[in-house]
């Protein structure tokens, strides 16, 4: 990847929808996104520094918490289980 590539690729994170106000008021535009099936997902890009992700974590993920449209736990001690990812099998060369 080169810096070219690095910096379109963070113009198009720019292009995206901007979710402002209250934490309710984001978790709110966040899940009418995601539960009319609009995203699968969210890349959170911080708007301010320092802050801005502390605030997400601070306001916003407790209350998608609440609704029960953000985990609070994970069940799998891997990233792999956590995706629910099947664990390829190995294969010898030789």
């Amino acid at each position: 990847m080169t810096l070219a590539d690095l910096a379109g690729h963070r113009a198009t994170l720019l292009q995206g929808p901007r979710f402002v106000g209250t934490g309710r008021e984001v978790a709110d535009q966040m899940e009418e996104w995601f539960t009319t099936d609009a995203c699968d997902g969210f890349v959170i890009a911080a708007t301010h520094s320092p802050g801005a992700y502390e605030d997400m974590v601070r306001l916003v993920v407790p209350e998608l918490q609440r609704r029960g449209a953000f985990r609070e736990r994970y069940t799998g001690a891997t990233l792999r289980e956590n995706l629910g990812l099947a664990r390829p099998e190995c294969v010898a060369h030789g």
